[in-house]
């Protein structure tokens, strides 16, 4: 943990926006794995429905 604070801190001291954007891009590419997980889930589940409602 030592280590990752030090790391930080050289960057912030070093360049603020390139820290900034190293804090956000986790943010970003997990927000976009998310979207894409529960996008495939929605359309999923609605087929399954689709199907179940055809099978009836």
């Amino acid at each position: 943990m030592a280590f990752l604070s030090e790391k930080f801190l050289f960057h912030w001291e070093y360049s603020p926006e390139v820290c900034a954007w190293h804090l956000v891009q986790p943010g970003i590419w997990f927000s976009l794995a998310f979207g894409s997980a529960w996008h495939l889930f929605y359309r999923s589940r609605q087929y399954i429905y689709r199907e179940i409602i055809n099978m009836t």
